[in-house]
């Protein structure tokens, strides 16, 4: 576990490296040489692109290996931050995934009694935002009676929602 708390900061250093590159790629453009400027925040971006695109290939392969340990076909499904969900709809099976992908504990569609999408709303300015938008699973479990994971935006999380009624039906 302490490995994997070394690879949070190794890759939050990585991010905020990156972007005093950026910062300072600015500064340079509009103080010195446009053209050094410019070729310092590229390569700033790319070198976030790749911590990025790493992150995301080490995720595909723990779902690869919990596809070989447990014969199951599981797709990528939804989650935000560490926490994500998994469906093998043949199986009638799904994953659910925590600490990017490191955890996974699994159940069969009949273990999920039932959930529900939530969120907090947040109005600014006449402007209605939702904030913590997460899905609350019950389960037949005692260990895991509850779990959540939290979606991007309200929208994807309904559409989702509708998704999940139509497999476990």
């Amino acid at each position: 576990m302490l490995n994997q708390y070394a690879k949070y900061f190794g890759r939050i250093a990585a991010i905020l490296g990156g972007a005093v590159i950026f910062l300072v790629g600015l500064g340079v453009t509009f103080f010195k040489s446009a053209f050094l400027g410019l070729l310092i925040c590229l390569l700033a971006g790319a070198f976030v692109w790749w911590i990025v695109s790493q992150e995301r290939k080490e995720y595909r392969g723990y779902i690869a290996d919990m596809n070989r340990e447990t014969g199951c076909n599981f797709t990528e499904a939804f989650g935000s931050g560490t926490t994500s969900i998994c469906i093998d709809e043949n199986a009638r099976k799904l994953a659910l995934l925590q600490h990017s992908g490191v955890k996974h504990h699994l159940f069969g569609f009949e273990e999920i009694d039932d959930w529900e999408l939530r969120w907090t709303e947040v109005s600014r300015n006449g402007t209605l935002s939702f904030r913590d938008v997460h899905f609350a699973f019950r389960t037949t479990r005692i260990d895991m009676p509850i779990f959540k994971v939290g979606v991007s935006t309200k929208m994807n999380g309904e559409a989702w929602s509708q998704k999940l009624r139509l497999l476990m039906s």
